[in-house]
């Protein structure tokens, strides 16, 4: 997606498409029509929804400064706002309101609240505290190869390398050279492609990326056979191959932030072919949590 110019006001209309109602709308740079001038007039975001079956229409105007809004703020919104065709005016502040501005707000029925940094204390409601991290590149290695032996499997040790495969009848080589190129060939494909399907049920936190992940395979080759230089020979129509996989991690700075009852996570990442914003939005209220990402170009 394009990025958009003001990004304090993506953020809040973010948190707002994701906690409205089910049905309910939320429209950046939304047209209200003002009631005493008969014109449409721009507000920062739209919230619209039904409630009991009537209609519901919230302004939200938003600011990000560097330091606390004040009561001349309020009165803008005011002038602003006053007559237009909403039920309720929130004014959203990066960083919060001076006393004066919110004794005014509230005298005029305008909800002050302040997108700020989350604190510790700030946790004890939300399920967790998020951090983002990019995994790429996974490399994948043939850890062993075990042989079936009487019900159990029996690692291949490395005199057994020194055994040539029998297949029908015929030389196939090496062990080693001949399983590196299995390996090589057909199973780091399938490995990948079952890591790439279970990649929820695998890895459900940071730590699980930073552990080497063991994979499994059993495979059944009938009639092959390992023969040692002195012509001794075992069965190996049942194999086990154990293959690990480790991830490339690196950390996204994440910073928190908290608008009334919700908690959102924000992540820059920047790559070869552009910028990514990752978000994660806990809401207490409806216990539920909100992960995406956008492209910025």
């Amino acid at each position: 997606m394009t990025r958009r110019t003001n990004n304090f006001q993506q953020l809040i209309a973010y948190i707002y498409e994701k906690i409205v109602p089910a049905g309910g709308t939320v429209t950046e740079s939304g047209m209200v029509m003002d009631k005493d001038a008969k014109v449409l007039r721009e507000v920062d975001i739209l919230v619209e929804h039904r409630l009991a079956g009537h209609p519901l229409k919230i302004a939200i105007e938003c600011r990000d400064r560097s330091r606390k809004d004040t009561v001349e703020w309020i009165d803008s919104l005011i002038g602003k706002i006053g007559s237009l065709d909403v039920n309720k005016i929130v004014a959203i502040s990066s960083r919060g309101f001076a006393k004066t501005a919110i004794q005014k707000a509230r005298v005029k029925g305008i909800d002050t609240l302040t997108f700020e940094e989350a604190v510790e204390a700030d946790w004890e409601k939300y399920f967790f505290r998020p951090g983002i991290a990019i995994f790429s590149d996974p490399s994948y290695r043939l850890q062993t190869v075990q042989r079936s032996q009487e019900g159990n499997f029996v690692s291949i040790s490395g005199k057994d390398r020194e055994k040539h495969v029998i297949v029908n009848g015929k030389d196939s080589g090496l062990l080693q050279t001949y399983f590196t190129i299995y390996f090589e060939s057909t199973l780091v494909n399938e490995v990948h492609a079952f890591i790439k399907k279970n990649i929820p049920n695998l890895y459900k936190s940071y730590s699980d990326l930073q552990k080497t992940t063991l994979i499994s395979v059993d495979r059944r080759f009938p009639a092959m056979i390992l023969k040692a230089p002195n012509g001794d020979e075992v069965d190996a129509s049942v194999l086990r191959f154990i293959i690990t996989c480790d991830w490339k991690l690196q950390d996204v700075a994440t910073t928190h932030h908290r608008l009334n009852q919700s908690m959102l996570s924000v992540g820059v990442h920047s790559d070869f072919d552009g910028k990514y914003e990752f978000r994660i939005l806990q809401d207490a209220d409806t216990q539920k949590v909100h992960a995406d990402y956008s492209k910025w170009v």
